[in-house]
């Protein structure tokens, strides 16, 4: 499968998301982590008067690594109730990628379900790992997270 794709980094690791689910860029500004929830659960965002989780799959040595630019991007979901914000810290541009969906993307020591990364190549044949929105949803409606 083909993914026009929005090309990130999370700490040091190169990620990349369909440009289709991003609904915006915005400055990180969530709450800290609400107690009891998922390690993956940085905490909560508002925007326009709407409510929605920040999630980050980054080992949590690494969620507290101070860098200047960090941002997130607000997911766009079809499901009105369920909106969700990934932490990132630089947007590197776009890229159309392969993605192999039969399989996770096992490098790296994620702190999310397993499901949430694809192995996938850029057009130069270069290995990233592809953010699959559905399965962060998935997780958020799975431990109430989303709402």
């Amino acid at each position: 499968m083909t993914s026009e794709c929005l090309v990130c980094t999370i700490v040091d690791h190169k990620v990349c998301l369909p440009i289709s689910a991003v609904q915006g860029i915005l400055p990180l500004l969530c709450t800290i982590p609400v107690p009891c929830t998922e390690r993956w659960v940085l905490g909560l965002g508002l925007r326009d008067n709407r409510v929605f989780t920040v999630v980050s799959p980054a080992p949590h040595e690494e969620q507290n690594a101070a860098i200047d630019e960090e941002k997130m991007l607000l997911s766009r979901q079809s499901d009105a109730d369920l909106n969700w914000a990934l932490r990132i810290h630089r947007v590197l541009g776009m890229a159309t990628i392969s993605v192999d969906t039969s399989r996770y993307y096992t490098e790296g020591d994620w702190t999310c379900p397993a499901d949430w990364f694809r192995p996938a190549k850029t057009h130069s044949g270069d290995a990233i790992a592809w953010l699959d929105p559905d399965a962060v949803s998935n997780s958020l409606a799975r431990v109430g997270g989303g709402r």
